[in-house]
């Protein structure tokens, strides 16, 4: 079951950076597959709880940095 959970949350990552990739998004250098690890290391299962639960973060204030960090390692043109 926990695979099967993992598994259905990377396919809906990889939709995201397929999304991406067709735009002409992403910085110089990332493909689809460098996209979609990026989108797991800021969006899988282990971030937010390491923020939150276990450093104490707000959850709005995790999900803002998270998000910011994400669009700068990932969006062409991203301001910085």
């Amino acid at each position: 079951m926990y695979e099967e959970i993992v598994g259905a949350f990377q396919a809906a990552l990889g939709v995201v950076a397929d999304r991406l990739t067709e735009l002409g998004a992403l910085r110089p250098g990332l493909d689809r597959d460098a996209a979609l690890d990026r989108l797991w290391f800021y969006f899988g299962q282990s971030a937010l709880p390491a923020l939150v639960r276990d450093r104490g973060w707000s959850l709005e204030q995790a999900q803002q940095w998270l998000t910011a960090r994400a669009a700068e390692q990932l969006l062409l043109d991203h301001e910085t």
